[in-house]
């Protein structure tokens, strides 16, 4: 509106400023917003981002609890509640970024869904692309928001601990993740996920 730079932002570090998106955890939320605004406006193009977060979010959860449980109405209010939670409404009052919590449990599910394909006994290449497509949801996580890639990280290493004590106590091989499958499948999918998100967050 008065000619300046858009990726310049004079409200953080003043009184020099500092370039919006070069932020980490900052960028992929950015990147629609500045497109929204070169083809609408300012007001549209953060209401648009900020709005459309509660539906993505909602139906996040949904998709989620769905692969968990298989029962529309339970996996409808979680969607529900996930969407319209007082911590959500918080974030975006005040921050952009931390309002859009979409992308944690679309993450969840992928790292879930590689627990899936061994017991499914899915083949190693169908456990690759899982990784890689859990690696890339990682990335848009923390691109998004870089605490909120810290949270998953943390609940990738409980979530895989956690799988290992289970196979300890239920009495089976630690070399034997599921049917088919090794502990060393299991790791390499682990693997993937940071490699993918680290190769698409790092530049």
């Amino acid at each position: 509106l008065n000619n300046l730079p858009v990726r310049n932002s004079f409200l953080e570090e003043v009184p020099f400023g500092v370039t919006i998106d070069n932020e980490s955890g900052a960028i992929f939320y950015y990147w629609p917003v500045k497109a929204l605004t070169l083809i609408t406006n300012e007001v549209f193009a953060y209401n648009f981002i900020l709005l459309i977060g509660f539906p993505l979010a909602g139906l996040a959860m949904y998709l989620l609890m769905y692969s968990l449980v298989k029962r529309r109405g339970i996996s409808f209010i979680a969607g529900f509640i996930f969407a319209f939670a007082p911590y959500h409404f918080w974030k975006a009052y005040n921050h952009l970024d931390l309002s859009l919590i979409w992308p944690l449990p679309f993450y969840v599910w992928s790292v879930m869904r590689i627990s899936a394909d061994c017991r499914n006994n899915k083949r190693r290449l169908a456990l690759i692309k899982d990784a890689l497509i859990g690696g890339g949801l990682l990335a848009v996580t923390f691109l998004t928001n870089f605490y909120y890639g810290y949270f998953m990280l943390l609940f990738t290493g409980a979530f895989f601990v956690s799988r290992v004590i289970y196979i300890i106590f239920s009495g089976r091989s630690l070399l034997c993740v599921c049917k088919g499958e090794t502990f060393k499948n299991y790791i390499l999918s682990h693997l993937i996920i940071f490699a993918t998100a680290g190769l698409i967050s790092a530049p």
